[in-house]
């Protein structure tokens, strides 16, 4: 006889949970922003004073331009670290329940 079956737990109709399309999209988006940046990030801070001067108006100089790269270089290794690492923390904690 088996007696497994008897020990599967069938989840209630109200603790299983339904992802949305949004909520599907908005952790889509929070990826997808920072690994983005860090693919279109120029290497030349000439190419990042070019881009900031089109797109704002504002002409920096090629020193600020290359403080404002690393920065933002850290900035998005940082977001995309701290998003693994609050996966990996909601992963041990589901998986300690």
């Amino acid at each position: 006889m088996n007696t497994r079956c008897c020990q599967l737990k069938i989840p209630d109709r109200n603790t299983v949970r339904h992802t949305s399309r949004w909520k599907k999209l908005g952790t889509f988006a929070k990826w997808m922003i920072p690994g983005a940046t860090l693919v279109l990030i120029p290497k030349c801070p000439v190419c990042v004073a070019m881009y900031v001067a089109l797109f704002t108006g504002i002409s920096i100089s090629v020193e600020c331009a290359s403080k404002l790269r690393a920065a933002l270089l850290i900035l998005c290794v940082a977001v995309i670290i701290g998003m693994v690492l609050l996966n990996l923390r909601r992963k041990f904690r589901s998986g300690r329940s």
